[in-house]
């Protein structure tokens, strides 16, 4: 099982009374229900009374370790079944190259990249608007499917003041302005 879809265990508050149990009968009760949840998750409780460490053993690959009751109750299972379970829910390279094309094509992007190694090897891209070609991390592109140009174009864009506005100023001050786009403010123009 995989920590996310373990059910809860007994809480700290349900067992603490466990370690200050005054009788024997109260102390057998408490291990008893400990190891009745244990056997639910395929886990078995190899300890003979119930203290911070216990030993465990898993019913699925018979591998046996010791661990805090605490960590087993907020779903630490046994190591080798955790590994085997993570490896299948891993995602293959193939999805995550189609996902990375899949937004790469609704963004206006091209992937060039045949490949996909891991989300942290570059990736080749190239806008079809403006026909830069980039390279991002499957991880960055995923939080920021953009071509870096575009961006920077898009932001001044809606930075810059509109040209009307410059020639009506160029007016009132007794001259004229002959260039027809404003390219930013460090650039000279007609006038």
């Amino acid at each position: 099982m995989s920590r996310n879809s373990t059910p809860k265990g007994p809480t700290t508050k349900d067992l603490i009374g466990t370690f200050h149990a005054k009788t024997r009968k109260q102390k057998s009760l408490a291990l008893r229900r400990w190891k009745e949840w244990c056997e639910s998750q395929g886990l078995r409780c190899l300890a003979k009374e119930f203290t911070e460490r216990m030993e465990f053993e898993c019913v699925t690959c018979g591998h046996t370790w010791e661990a805090y009751w605490g960590n087993v109750s907020r779903g630490r299972r046994c190591r080798p079944c955790s590994y085997q379970i993570r490896r299948v829910q891993r995602v293959k390279p193939e999805r995550q190259l189609r996902e990375v094309q899949r937004l790469a094509a609704s963004a206006n992007l091209r992937l060039n990249s045949t490949t996909f190694e891991n989300s942290k090897t570059a990736l080749s891209f190239t806008c079809l608007a403006c026909n830069h070609a980039f390279e991002r991390t499957p991880e960055i592109f995923k939080k920021t499917h953009r071509c870096p140009r575009c961006v920077i174009e898009a932001n001044a864009q809606r930075l810059r003041t509109p040209i009307q506005e410059l020639r009506d100023e160029a007016t009132r001050r007794g001259g004229a302005l002959l260039s027809t786009e404003y390219r930013g403010c460090h650039r000279k123009y007609k006038g």
